[in-house]
C-alpha cells in the first residue's frame, strides 16, 4: 500500500520540519529533525567551507563514531564540563560491599628449622608456621577443656620442641576426628584380613548375578586371586559372573546399590591389566597394614571412605567430656590424625600460651597493662593518620 511519498521525500526533512537547538551546557547548536527526531551540529559556512546536504549530517551515533570528524576546533575539544566529567570518570565496575575472606599465606618461608618467632608477629604469617608444631605425642597428652558448639573439641597441648611457647589451645573438628579414627580402622580391617579362605560373614546377602563381556570374563578369570586378596569372591560362567562373596566395608553397600558391585570389579580388573600387581602376598601384621593401602583397589577405597563419613559423628551431636576425651585419646594413635579420610586438615591452632614470664617482667618494671596497651594503639592510629 502506498504512502504516496518517494523514498526521498520520506527521509529527506522539508525545513519546516527542522527547528535549532542550543545546549545550554555546552552552547552548541543542533539542528533538530521534528519528525523523527535525529539531530544533527549545526556548522556555520565560514568554519565547515561548503554547504552539506542535511540529509548527510542526520547519521546514527555509530556511523558518527566510524565516518570523518570535521575539522572544526570545536568539535576536536571539548568544553570545560564535559572535561570535567572525563577527569572524575572512574571505572564502572562495582566494588565489593563484603570484606574479604582472610586467609593464610602458605608460601615458603625463609626460616631454616629450629628458628623461633615471636608471639607478636601476625595472624597470617604464624598461623601456616603453628600448623607444623602439631605432633602426635602432644595430641597424646592433650588437655580437653570442651565441646564447643557441639561442632569441634577444644584442646590444650604441647607443640614441637622448637616452639617459643611450650603450650597452645588448639581446635578439633570433631566430625573429621571420629572420620579419621574409623577409615584407618576399616582400612586395617581391610588389609590385615586373611584372604583364603572366604570369611563366612563377608557373604553377600543375594545373589549378585551380572551379565559380562568376554573379555571381561577372560580379565576375570585372570585376576581371581588379585581379587580374592581383599575378600571379593566371585564365580564367571556362561558370560556371566555371580559374586557371592565381598568384604564387609562394601557387602552393605552393594546390597543396596548391586551394580557398584560390577563396576568394582571392571575397574580394577581393568586397572590390574595395565598394571600388574605384585607377587608378595598381603602381609597379616597390624602394624604393616599401611604398606598395602597402594594396593587396595580405588572403587573399594572410595566405599571405605564413604561408610567413615556416613557412620562418623557428625556436627551438632552433642559429647561429654568423657567421650570428647576418648576420642582425642584415638586419634592420636591414628597414622594421620591431622587430616580427614579426604584430606582435609581436621584441627587448628588458635593460640599460642606463653609462661608469663614477659608480661611478669613487664608489670615488674611498672611496664604493660591496659594503660600502656591503649596509649600504643591510640599512638599507632595517629601516625597512620598523619601518613
Amino acid at each position: 500500500m502506498s504512502c504516496g511519498k518517494t523514498p526521498s521525500d520520506i527521509f529527506t526533512p522539508t525545513p519546516e520540519e527542522v527547528i535549532a537547538w542550543t545546549d545550554p551546557r555546552s552552547g552548541r547548536t543542533y539542528k533538530v529533525d521534528t519528525r523523527t527526531g535525529n539531530t544533527a551540529l549545526r556548522i556555520s559556512v565560514s568554519t565547515a567551507g561548503a554547504k552539506r546536504p542535511f540529509s548527510s549530517m542526520l547519521r546514527t551515533p555509530s556511523e558518527s563514531l566510524a565516518g570523518k570528524r570535521p575539522k572544526s576546533s570545536s568539535l576536536q575539544q571539548p568544553s570545560e564540563f564535559i572535561q570535567k566529567i572525563q577527569a572524575k570518570r572512574t571505572n564502572l565496575v562495582f566494588p565489593l560491599n563484603e570484606a574479604p575472606i582472610p586467609s593464610i599465606s602458605l608460601g615458603s618461608t625463609v626460616h631454616g628449622h629450629g628458628c623461633h618467632h615471636s608471639t607478636s608477629e601476625s595472624f597470617n604469617s604464624t598461623t601456616s608456621l603453628r600448623l607444623g608444631k602439631l605432633t602426635k605425642d602432644g595430641l597424646r597428652g592433650a588437655t580437653v577443656i570442651s565441646q564447643v558448639d557441639q561442632k569441634y573439641i577444644l584442646i590444650k597441648m604441647h607443640g614441637t620442641s622448637t616452639s617459643v611457647t611450650p603450650e597452645m589451645l588448639v581446635i578439633i573438628d570433631q566430625h573429621a576426628a571420629d572420620e579419621r579414627i574409623r577409615v584407618e580402622s576399616l582400612f586395617q580391617e581391610l588389609c590385615t584380613s586373611e584372604p583364603e579362605p572366604p570369611d563366612p560373614t563377608q557373604s553377600t546377602h543375594k545373589p549378585l548375578t551380572f551379565a559380562i563381556s568376554p573379555r571381561d570374563a577372560s580379565l576375570l578369570g585372570r585376576f581371581r586371586a588379585e581379587f580374592a586378596r581383599w575378600g571379593i569372591g566371585y564365580a564367571v560362567e556362561d558370560g556371566r559372573v555371580n559374586v557371592h562373596t565381598l568384604p564387609r566395608v562394601a557387602r552393605d553397600r552393594c546390597d543396596n546399590e548391586p551394580v557398584l558391585a560390577i563396576e568394582l570389579l571392571r575397574k580394577h580388573c581393568y586397572h590390574l591389566e595395565g598394571h600388574p600387581p605384585p607377587t608378595s602376598r598381603i602381609t597379616a601384621d597390624g602394624k604393616e597394614w599401611i604398606q598395602n593401602l597402594s594396593r587396595i583397589p580405588a572403587p573399594l577405597k572410595e566405599m571405605v571412605n564413604s561408610r567413615a563419613c556416613r557412620g562418623a559423628i557428625m556436627f551438632n551431636d552433642p559429647l561429654t567430656l568423657e567421650e570428647c576425651k576418648a576420642l582425642v585419646q584415638k586419634l592420636a594413635e591414628c597414622k594421620w590424625p591431622f587430616m580427614c579420610a579426604h584430606g582435609r586438615v581436621s584441627m587448628r591452632p588458635l593460640l599460642e600460651l606463653g609462661d608469663g614470664s614477659a608480661e611478669r617482667k613487664a608489670l615488674s618494671e611498672g611496664k604493660g597493662g591496659f594503660k600502656d596497651a591503649f596509649q600504643k594503639w591510640r599512638r599507632d592510629v595517629a601516625a597512620e593518620e598523619d601518613q
